[in-house]
């Protein structure tokens, strides 16, 4: 997949790699709850890997809007999306 900046076209690192699905072992990346989704945050430099982040119930719902506006792509536990509402 190409994308243009300017006059300059650029290859488009993949955006996905193989994620590993929630298990009941995991601990979220901002506190000591459980997760229950799994966010994506697409790349932000060439040839890097897209940061994922295990959030508990609480931290989504405070994070939602700055996911959104990150072009996060969220899947709950059993690896559907989660449409992010304001």
């Amino acid at each position: 997949m190409n994308g243009t900046y300017g006059a300059e076209t650029i290859e488009r690192a993949p955006a996905w790699r193989e994620f590993e699905p929630l298990t009941t072992t995991d601990s979220a990346c901002c506190c000591c709850a459980a997760p229950v989704v799994m966010a994506i945050l697409p790349l932000t430099e060439p040839g890097g890997d897209p940061a994922d982040l295990l959030l508990c119930g609480h931290h989504l719902r405070a994070s939602r809007v700055a996911l959104r506006a990150a072009g996060a792509v969220v899947f709950d536990a059993s690896g559907d999306v989660v449409r992010l509402t304001s």
